[in-house]
């Protein structure tokens, strides 16, 4: 039976040959990748629409190191009538296998598919090397799993995508995403739509949601755009990256310096008095062309003023890459972050509703959000200018809008003291920045803790490899093999936000140093993001700074181990290897 069942499927192919053209490649058809979790062996198919997979035909098999517990699938399959085999169980959209083992050792999974056009594939085996595992775990197939749980796990978030309903995907990612939206990936693009927003003394309730929601579509769009740019079109090219650029972000704080000096009233932003009276006359109505000049600063601010690499974007794009949906996965990225810009759009409506018609208070409100897009401006320029001289411009700033706002001036009793109040606390934190600067701290938060006593006491613990480019990397991975040590890789770059708080917080940590005291620790800069970086991170399906790998004494990367995304101290230690 066995040998008929061979001899049918090479007669089918044979059959079918004049037609390949019109079929996919089976590693395109069925593409997969794997992870090992708690719950055991994670293999994610992503079925490509028109094929599916025989689930009769999933066939486990172990090394005597490793034994096997029971396996289960993300969704039950569907029932179809089979030109071939009749009626069978097949999965015709995205699976996920769970196979809980215990032991080390290689897992082979045998399996087959066809294309609803008539082609059937030969029977494929993969062979999979896993790592120690205890216990043979049970396993939950509930597509609801814990939302949080979901935000801190990559893969996680890819698996749920291949296996849950589109309408609950879109529902998760609108919820990440709103979880999202007081991170340091929203925050600096609050001055800039408040400017828009306070700054115009006529602003109602209606123009206030018009233009915020037309800024958060654009920075929705150019989300979606640029999951679509990585997975698709320009696989190897950054986008986010490529907007990083130092003369780049000199020319956009610029940018906001000077609409800051308009703020303070140093000159007009205006247009020629013919075209402004014509956009005045349409100002009611609020004209297409405000619209689409906030829906593109939107969109620029996503890709320049703060561009986060966090778990759920590397979920959407892990699943895009792997499918090939990426109408759906742009989809995914857009929802994502209509939702973090729920907030926003929050601050449209108040601004309008709050915000008087006139009076003489509102000169200090568009002063206040002058200040703030200068502290944009810094946030800009600190992606590559030392930190001394981001300490020195925090001090002036802080200083500034002290003396600006009266510290220094005689006040009525009433609000205006309050006012004093708040502006002399500016002028006093500028001054101990300003101490700070002059003794060698760097950190606006830490003022007075000098470079020198951080550096005494990075000093004690695992210093960092610094490496640009991968064969430097391949170089480390290898030295560290010959010498049977385990190698942690940082990926950094100078514009990711992320990769100095895992610096501040994880790697400073004196339990983690402790813990990584045996570890080579390499650092790769991607700063530059070259088409050799691109393709390693490609390769390995992820899409930018901030990520951390472990590689064991062998060479072997511990997948399962890898972090994407900015990570907590406490899901560190969690995810940190027992070697």
């Amino acid at each position: 039976m066995k040998r008929l069942f061979v001899t049918l499927m090479v007669f089918l192919s044979f059959t079918t040959i004049a037609q390949q053209d019109d079929f996919l490649p089976v590693e395109q058809a069925f593409p997969y990748q794997w992870s090992v979790s708690d719950s055991g062996l994670q293999v994610h198919f992503a079925v490509h629409p028109d094929y599916y997979l025989y689930k009769s035909r999933f066939h486990f098999k172990a090394d005597d190191s490793v034994t096997l517990g029971d396996v289960s699938y993300s969704w039950p399959g569907k029932s179809k009538t089979d030109q071939y085999f009749g009626e069978v169980e097949v999965f015709d959209k995205p699976v996920t296998v769970t196979l809980p083992y215990s032991g080390q050792g290689n897992i082979k999974i045998r399996y087959q598919g066809c294309a609803n056009k008539g082609l059937c594939y030969l029977p494929q085996t993969i062979t999979l090397a896993v790592p120690e595992q205890a216990n043979p775990a049970t396993t939950d197939s509930s597509v609801w799993q814990d939302v949080a749980a979901l935000a801190e796990d990559t893969d996680g978030l890819s698996e749920f995508l291949g296996s849950a309903s589109r309408v609950q995907a879109v529902l998760v990612f609108f919820l990440l995403g709103l979880g999202l939206s007081l991170t340091p990936c929203v925050l600096p693009m609050v001055p800039i739509l408040s400017s828009i927003i306070g700054g115009d003394s006529q602003m109602t309730g209606r123009k206030g949601f018009v233009l915020s929601t037309s800024y958060v579509l654009g920075m929705a769009t150019s989300y979606a755009i640029t999951g679509i740019l990585v997975t698709t079109i320009a696989k190897g090219v950054n986008l986010q990256a490529a907007m990083q650029q130092p003369w780049l972000l000199t020319l956009f704080a610029l940018v906001f310096v000077a609409l800051a000096l308009a703020m303070f009233g140093f000159y007009e932003l205006q247009l020629p008095s013919s075209l402004q009276n014509r956009l005045n006359t349409r100002s009611d109505k609020l004209g297409g062309g405000r619209v689409a000049s906030v829906f593109g600063m939107g969109a620029v601010s996503a890709l320049v003023v703060s561009p986060c690499v966090s778990a759920p974007l590397a979920g959407a794009l892990l699943y895009v890459s792997t499918t090939q949906d990426w109408v759906f996965g742009g989809i995914t990225l857009f929802i994502m972050a209509l939702g973090m810009g729920i907030p926003l759009i929050l601050i449209g409506v108040s601004g309008g509703k709050l915000l008087p018609k006139n009076g003489a208070w509102m000169i200090a409100v568009k002063q206040m959000f002058g200040v703030l897009l200068l502290a944009v401006a810094i946030v800009l320029l600190s992606r590559f200018v030392p930190e001394w001289l981001i300490m020195l411009l925090w001090a002036m700033l802080a200083i500034g809008t002290g003396v600006h706002f009266g510290a220094l001036e005689a006040a009525s009793p009433g609000w205006a003291r309050m006012r004093k109040l708040s502006a002399f606390m500016s002028l006093f934190y500028g001054l101990i920045l300003f101490v700070g600067f002059i003794t060698g701290g760097s950190d606006p938060l830490d003022p007075l803790h000098s470079s020198s006593a951080k550096s005494a006491s990075q000093q004690q613990g695992q210093s960092f490899v610094k490496v640009a480019n991968i064969s430097a990397l391949q170089d480390e991975l290898v030295d560290a093999k010959e010498s049977k040590q385990p190698v942690l890789v940082d990926l950094y770059a100078d514009w990711c936000v992320s990769c100095k708080v895992i610096e501040k917080e994880i790697f400073s940590d004196s339990d983690v140093k402790a813990r990584l005291a045996g570890w080579k620790t390499v650092k790769l800069d991607v700063t530059d993001s070259t088409p050799e970086q691109m393709a390693w991170l490609s390769e390995r399906k992820v899409f930018g700074p901030p990520a951390i790998f472990f590689y064991s004494a062998n060479g072997t990367e511990l997948e399962s181990n890898r972090i994407a995304g900015a990570v907590s101290l406490e899901k560190f230690n969690a995810r940190f290897p027992n070697l």
